[in-house]
């Protein structure tokens, strides 16, 4: 052959080799799909285990500048992981498409969980090599993935569906890898316009209560209750009314935020909480009554740090009071917990416990169980409330942030219309 002549051949040749793939497109709706609701949605970490150990996931292809060996490729953990850094481009995708979301380590609780299973995959690699000196320069390819998704809330699954998603990239290093990232990604985005599932998530938001604003002023009753007739059990722990936000009851509990909703025992029923806020580092949480039925609310003491030796008692369910002593303060995170000496009776102190000054006014909320010595540790309520983000009047409290900066969830627009 003569001048050009090669041209056609290897133009066929590259044609044959090389990542073959169909390629994607946009998602196409089928229905309209509302703008996704701003209603927080915690992402759970993706689930790899719909693909079995050694199946098969795709194969290295031939091509000029593609090495050896072209061969089948195998599910290993070691190869793609254990799906912690697809919760990362998951949570990115979701956020660019208008999602709020929850993060792993984030002090609110959403009432909506997320889920991703990784159900398929498979690669079509080129191990990639200079054609001057042979040296590696990463790998390329396309990738295709099926992600089955499961949107939950506090009473199972609200919306289930299957995305599909497509990815392609140039030489990269562990490009087998990367691949399935940003097809997990892909996927991502696919579940972001479903509209059944934006449909879902502006259902729950209209069940809603009112949001709260960043940093709410509580609403104290003119005529204050006995702090024992406001201990509550909250899920499986214990909790006390503070006063109102938005015109309904809240209470100030233990608990960590796992779940968005908890049940709050009220004149021999449970009757339903949302859990707004939480701080993390005291194991309290911040929880308000979906309705707005009366509650007693008791006063909250104004003494920010009573010396040693002051009496006090802890407020149980059922009216009984512990009487004690105020054994000492400590710093503890950054702030100033005190230390309450309830004799014999300790163990009845449970977490979320009020400890009541002298004239029964809420000085302190237990947050943990008796230490060595048979201490039990509280946080005076009001460094409590602020750690939750609600503004209090009243004297300041003297012992210092709690852990910086009050954790709040943002506001929540209404749903859309």
């Amino acid at each position: 052959m003569r001048g050009g002549g090669w041209g056609p051949a290897v133009a066929l040749l590259l044609a044959a080799c090389g990542p073959a793939l169909p390629p994607g497109g946009d998602p196409v709706l089928l229905e309209s799909a509302p703008e996704p609701a701003a209603v927080p949605v915690r992402l759970a970490p993706i689930s790899l285990t719909g693909i079995r150990r050694g199946a098969l996931v795709g194969r290295a292809v031939f091509g000029l500048d593609c090495a050896p060996p072209y061969d089948r490729i195998l599910w290993t953990q070691s190869r793609f992981g254990d799906g912690t850094s697809l919760l990362r481009v998951v949570n990115d995708a979701l956020t660019e498409s208008g999602m709020t979301l929850a993060g792993p380590d984030s002090p609110v609780a959403a009432p909506l969980t997320l889920t991703g299973r990784v159900s398929g995959l498979f690669l079509e690699l080129c191990r990639r090599k200079s054609w001057l000196t042979g040296s590696p320069l990463g790998e390329s390819g396309v990738a295709e993935v099926t992600v089955a998704w499961t949107l939950a809330g506090p009473h199972g699954p609200l919306h289930q569906t299957v995305t599909r998603g497509r990815a392609e990239v140039g030489a990269t290093p562990e490009g087998d890898a990367v691949l399935l990232e940003n097809a997990v990604a892909d996927a991502a985005g696919m579940l972001a316009a479903d509209a059944g599932f934006r449909r879902a998530l502006a259902r729950t938001a209209a069940a809603l209560p009112p949001p709260l604003d960043r940093a709410p002023r509580l609403e104290t009753p003119d005529r204050t209750a006995d702090a024992a007739d406001a201990v509550v059990p909250v899920g499986n722990g214990r909790g006390v009314v503070v006063g109102r936000l938005n015109g309904r009851p809240v209470l100030v509990a233990a608990g960590t935020g796992a779940q968005a909703e908890v049940a709050v025992g009220i004149g021999g029923s449970r009757v339903p909480g949302v859990v707004e806020r939480t701080a993390p580092a005291l194991g309290l949480m911040l929880v308000r009554l979906a309705d707005d039925r009366p509650l007693p609310a008791p006063a909250l003491s104004t003494r920010p740090r009573p010396p040693v030796s002051t009496p006090l008692s802890a407020a149980g369910t059922g009216g009984g009071r512990v009487p004690g002593l105020l054994a000492e303060w400590r710093g503890q995170d950054g702030g100033l917990r005190l230390m309450a000496d309830l004799g014999g009776h300790r163990r009845d102190a449970v977490p979320g416990t009020p400890l009541l000054d002298g004239s029964g006014a809420v000085l302190a909320v237990v947050t943990g169980p008796p230490d060595g010595v048979g201490l039990v540790p509280a946080v005076p309520v009001r460094r409590a409330l602020a750690a939750l983000g609600v503004r209090l009047d009243g004297p300041p409290d003297d012992g210092g942030s709690e852990t910086g900066p009050p954790k709040t969830l943002d506001p929540v627009p209404p749903p859309p219309t």
